[in-house]
């Protein structure tokens, strides 16, 4: 049934923890590994970046909280933030990120090539929040996946937006994480993020292959990695992760269209046209050029992701991992004002979101709520992610 013209009620999506995602895909067990547990003991020595404290009669042994230091908004450029980023020694890049070693170059060849995955000893705490609306469409075709812990301390959030179906967004909704926590801790695993991102994707990739009913089918897919000292994204297709460091709104991925000079080169080069219609297509026919699936549209369109690997400094705020339905009516810097708004308790006019500050899962409601006050109708995802409190009174 179609929806009517007001404005849709907006629906929160409230995650149901790792029970829930525990479900079989094409009969492969789904095992998320558990976060290790601090042990207990009679006698627990000090450790640094650890705390000891009684519980029940025992002595635990416990991370440290991280201390970060809260910021004002500012409307600046993002080259403003980068210059900083430069002053205080933070910068983007790739490195190994936090509880991983590593093997020195002594070890590659050796018997042992396994890259340990160790809990940090400093654990930041981040809060994240979940909201997914179909709009005026008659069927919902977006799919999200936020699963914290899913490889020791390192957290997962991915949104994924079908098109000609809902098919292939619900298998990386249920693969995805699975297949990369697999290829993470492998024995043979040398902490390449970026190589194994792109080998995730390509097996995603031709696990949909298997279908033939999904032929004529695709998604986008944007996935964000979150440890204590990095942030990594993977983005495949026009779905977005954006960054709010210090009051600045940073883009951790770039959409993958026909219309980019690079990616219409590369589709020419295979051989593939780009023609206009409603806006540049592959053979008139789609606007994105980096998908999952659309097995009809090979070579032209790839699943190969692009990788961003940036390392977290304590001016990052928040995160907002979201499907074009969201960024087709509001720009980054418009959709982190509304969050840090939220956050502060400062929700714009005509809002539900007034009063005391809020959490992440409403500040994602918020964001959805306004699309529909512009007039959208695609479905929408959203996961706010939050890095840090921005007032002290906001409850993580």
């Amino acid at each position: 049934m179609e929806s009517s013209t007001s404005s849709p009620k907006v629906q929160l999506v409230v995650p149901e923890g790792p029970a829930a995602e525990s479900t079989n895909v094409q009969g492969v067990p789904r095992e998320i590994p558990a976060p290790a547990q601090p042990k207990v003991d009679e006698q627990v020595p000090e450790e640094p970046g650890y705390e000891i404290k009684e519980n029940e009669g025992a002595l635990v042994k416990i991370p440290s909280p991280v201390t970060s230091t809260d910021t004002q908004y500012t409307d600046t450029d993002a080259s403003d933030e980068e210059e900083n980023a430069e002053q205080e020694g933070g910068s983007s890049g790739e490195s190994s990120g936090v509880g991983l070693r590593r093997p020195a170059e002594g070890e590659r060849d050796g018997a042992d090539k396994r890259v340990r995955i160790e809990p940090s000893p400093v654990r930041a705490e981040v809060a994240h929040g979940m909201v997914s609306e179909i709009g005026k469409r008659r069927y919902m075709e977006d799919a999200v996946a936020v699963v914290p812990g899913f490889i020791e301390d390192l957290d997962f959030y991915a949104v994924y937006d079908g098109h000609g179906g809902d098919g292939v967004a619900k298998l990386c909704k249920e693969r995805m994480h699975v297949l990369l926590s697999e290829l993470v801790t492998a024995e043979e695993w040398d902490g390449d993020w970026s190589r194994t991102l792109i080998t995730c994707f390509k097996m995603i990739d031709k696990e949909v292959l298997a279908f033939k009913e999904l032929k004529f089918v695709g998604s986008t897919a944007v996935v964000v990695i979150v440890t204590a000292e990095e942030i990594i994204v993977a983005n495949c297709g026009d779905s977005r992760a954006v960054l709010s460091s210090n009051g600045v709104a940073v883009p951790l991925s770039q959409d993958q269209k026909p219309e980019r000079p690079d990616e219409r080169a590369r589709i020419e080069a295979a051989g593939g046209k780009v023609i206009y219609r409603d806006g540049d297509r592959i053979l008139g026919l789609l606007d994105i050029s980096r998908t999952i699936g659309d097995y009809y549209l090979k070579p032209f369109v790839i699943p190969e992701p692009e990788i961003t690997i940036r390392t977290r400094t304590n001016r990052d705020e928040f995160l907002i991992v979201a499907t074009d339905g969201l960024w087709n009516s509001l720009s980054s810097k418009e959709a982190c004002n509304l969050v840090r708004q939220c956050f502060t308790g400062v929700a714009p006019p005509n809002s539900a979101f007034l009063g005391s500050s809020r959490t992440a899962e409403e500040a994602a409601a918020l964001l959805v709520e306004q699309t529909y006050l512009h007039g959208a109708e695609d479905n929408t995802s959203v996961v706010v992610v939050k890095l840090k409190n921005l007032d002290s009174d906001v409850e993580s």
